[in-house]
């Protein structure tokens, strides 16, 4: 397999693990230079994340499109979990995200 294979393979979950820490990253400043739930601090964490989702759905259709023109039984699978794990990263970002839209 490539690294191009294996990045669309796993993107959907790297750009979660990006997330994770870049909202852990931008939390503790925010509570160093001011307080965790200061306005401006928690709105550049939801546009992070906004960004982070809109990674994930360029990556989602990529692999959508490429899938349609290969009709390999083996693309069909790494197109399923491809897609799968972008799934899996979108609704991790939703969910790591509200905490920022409820406080």
């Amino acid at each position: 397999m490539t690294v191009r294979r294996w990045l669309s393979f796993t993107g959907g979950l790297l750009i979660w693990a990006a997330h994770f820490l870049g909202v852990y990253v931008i939390a503790s400043l925010a509570d160093v230079v001011a307080t965790a739930d200061d306005p401006a601090w928690r709105s550049g964490g939801v546009i992070f994340s906004l960004v982070c989702l809109a990674g994930i759905a360029v990556l989602a259709v990529g692999v959508f499109r490429s899938g349609r023109s290969s009709p390999d039984a083996w693309r069909g699978f790494e197109r399923a979990v491809a897609l799968g794990a972008c799934l899996i990263g979108g609704v991790g970002i939703v969910f790591q995200t509200l905490p920022l839209l409820l406080t």
